[in-house]
């Protein structure tokens, strides 16, 4: 006879509860192995969990921090990167005009660094209209277009500006004009950019602080540089051979004398950079005082998981061989 018939139907159901329960422990003690805390926190603080949510609370405003600033260091890093090449083609350029003035061996090498220079132009366009995640970086606030019109469009308005005139001082003036003064043909016509783009927050009161954009002083003046250098392959200006060769003396020292300028708009955003990581720093080292503190809270010993887990696995293993033995019992087998 089956062992469910013998005696009152108690017996399986009892059984069978033991079981449920020994499942139930093994799966919670294995939960808390693998996590290192309790399954049932309130439970285990006896329903005062205040303590927990502000800790858990302040766990999720770091995680999110973090975020923030991983993602500003990228936007830093692409910016320093763009500064620099900036600089650079504003450098080479210099050289090469350099090169040319103190040669003076005739217009070809003088329409020569007009060429370079518009194609310098170019590539600072290109430069400063660099992008992370669909965040153009130096156009301000105005994140969703480029900075700067096309260098063909600037060149354009360059000579309409320069159109007639004869010396290059009197080039040097209009084009300090053009790129420099308040309200002028750079912040009408040229710098498609408005204001300054806010930096991502920190912490609850902390942000980070604002990208240099390209209407500031110094890349307008590197702009205005490497505009008058391409001035020199204009055939329609007609500027003497003496006039080209003062025109790129004038253009050799607005590269050099801002150069420090633009210097300093890389070092602003390496103290930046500097800024992030030391705040990174902090926020981790709260983050791990925060994560040890709510261990003391909610935390497992795992030794003492492993152990209790280990002990009711065996119970479990010896039910089920119970089970199956008091299956198999009948009044055949015991006759037998």
């Amino acid at each position: 006879m089956s062992w469910v018939s013998l005696g009152s139907l108690a017996l399986p159901f009892q059984m069978q509860r033991n079981g449920v329960q020994l499942r139930d422990s093994v799966a919670q003690h294995s939960a808390e192995l693998t996590t290192g805390r309790v399954a049932a926190p309130q439970q285990h603080l006896r329903g005062d969990l205040g303590e927990l949510a502000v800790i858990e609370s302040r766990l999720g405003r770091i995680q999110t921090y973090e975020t923030v600033i991983g993602q500003n260091e990228t936007v830093l890093e692409t910016a320093q990167t763009s500064l620099q090449r900036f600089a650079s083609l504003g450098a080479l350029l210099s050289n090469q005009v350099l090169t040319a003035a103190f040669a003076d061996s005739g217009d070809q090498s003088y329409e020569s660094v007009g060429s370079a220079a518009r194609t310098a132009l170019g590539d600072m366009v290109s430069v400063l209209s660099v992008s992370v995640a669909g965040r153009t970086l130096f156009s301000g606030a105005a994140v969703d277009r480029g900075p700067l019109v096309s260098a063909d469009q600037i060149l354009a308005e360059v000579e309409t500006a320069v159109s007639g005139l004869q010396t290059a001082d009197e080039i040097h003036a209009t084009l300090e004009s053009f790129f420099l003064d308040p309200g002028g043909v750079f912040e009408t016509a040229i710098y498609q950019g408005t204001g300054q783009s806010p930096g991502g927050a920190l912490d609850d009161a902390q942000v980070a602080s604002p990208l240099p954009d390209a209407a500031d002083p110094a890349i307008r003046r590197h702009l205005m540089a490497v505009t008058m250098a391409a001035l020199m392959e204009d055939p329609d200006l007609g500027l003497s051979r003496a006039e080209t060769r003062n025109l790129a003396f004038k253009t050799m020292e607005e590269i050099e004398s801002n150069g420090g300028a633009v210097t300093g708009l890389q070092a602003g955003i390496g103290f930046d950079q500097e800024l992030l990581e030391q705040r990174l720093q902090r926020l981790s080292h709260e983050r791990d005082s925060l994560v040890r503190a709510r261990q003391g809270l909610i935390g497992t010993d795992p030794f003492e998981s492993a152990s209790v887990l280990e002990e009711t696995r065996h119970r479990l293993e010896s039910l089920y061989a119970l089970t199956s033995r008091i299956s198999r019992l009948s009044l055949l087998e015991y006759l037998r």
